[in-house]
């Protein structure tokens, strides 16, 4: 995500760029979203199987990072969104 941001400072805004980082932040909600599908699955699971509360602890540190990762994406697109949406210099 820093590669996407660093693209926004410094030089003026190039169209082609911005579409760009748009299109990597989608890609990479994309991918977070099925992480976090992922880890809801295998929490499931475990939880199905009784598992012991230091796996269920470690599960569940495991989906607040993906979800937070999944937050600060959302965060960055929608503000990568406005960007583009406001006339280029």
């Amino acid at each position: 995500m820093h590669s996407t941001t660093e693209k926004l400072t410094g030089a003026p805004a190039d169209a082609t760029i911005l579409q760009s980082a748009l299109g990597q932040l989608e890609h990479r909600r994309d991918d977070a979203l099925q992480l976090v599908a992922d880890i809801e699955r295998r929490r499931h699971r475990m939880l199905l199987d009784n598992a012991s509360d230091k796996d269920l602890d470690k599960i569940e540190r495991a989906l607040d990072r993906a979800l937070a990762t999944l937050e600060r994406i959302t965060v960055a697109e929608a503000g990568l969104r406005h960007y583009v949406r406001m006339p280029l210099r």
